[in-house]
């Protein structure tokens, strides 16, 4: 899963596409539960384009 922002607009791509991402860059989100601790990692960019 990759996060646009709003700005980007609606895509539209074809199964298995070949695409690439504008500034991507991956955030983690930790969290706990009881003792155990987990990671959500979260792809971002600014837009998406077709390769």
């Amino acid at each position: 899963v990759v996060v646009l922002p709003a700005e980007a607009g609606e895509k539209h791509f074809g199964f298995e596409e070949r695409v690439k991402l504008v500034n991507p860059r991956i955030t983690a989100e930790g969290y706990k539960i009881g003792t155990r601790g987990f990671t959500n990692y979260l792809l971002h960019a600014d837009d998406m384009i077709k390769e």
